[in-house]
């Protein structure tokens, strides 16, 4: 069976992309920032998960990561962490430390992530990245507001297209 590895997987989208892949019967590698929640850890009962904590923006966690799954053959990367940023975002009030971090995390990190992975990406008959974005990057969409969250995610967009 082949092996997913899964970022930002304690909540939300990364969580359920966790249950959806064990029921199908995939190893899953889910990673989580800080402390994983109480709703991954309890999936731990299926012997095909595994956890690891991976800080996306970290350069060190990145490669630490890579360290701990150089014998993993890995199939399919999901890069899936991400962030939407301050709850101000509009043009009067955004603040550039904040929208620089969320660009770090949406933008730069799936590309990061992905470079230390792809050796072992590379063994695999099928490889896959996916990178989850939205319709709020979409450039030929109208759209006000959220200016970090909708740049970050257009430019991760074009960062996996190239």
């Amino acid at each position: 069976m082949e092996t997913v590895l899964i970022t930002g997987a304690s909540r939300g989208i990364g969580l359920e992309l966790t249950r959806q892949f064990l029921a199908l019967g995939y190893n899953v590698i889910s990673t989580y920032r800080g402390q994983p929640s109480v709703q991954l850890k309890s999936m731990l009962v299926n012997n095909s998960l595994t956890l690891h904590e991976l800080e996306v923006t970290d350069e060190a966690s990145v490669a630490n990561l890579a360290s701990k799954l150089s014998n993993v053959q890995l199939d399919i990367l999901i890069n899936n962490a991400g962030v939407i940023g301050s709850d101000e975002q509009s043009m009067e009030a955004i603040d550039s430390k904040e929208w620089l971090n969320t660009f770090a995390v949406n933008s730069i990190a799936p590309l990061m992530v992905s470079r230390a992975l792809l050796g072992l990406l590379e063994t695999s008959t099928n490889p896959r990245i996916i990178t989850i974005s939205s319709q709020m990057g979409a450039l030929n969409r109208e759209s006000y507001g959220m200016y970090a969250y909708r740049s970050s995610k257009a430019a991760v967009n074009k960062v996996m297209q190239v």
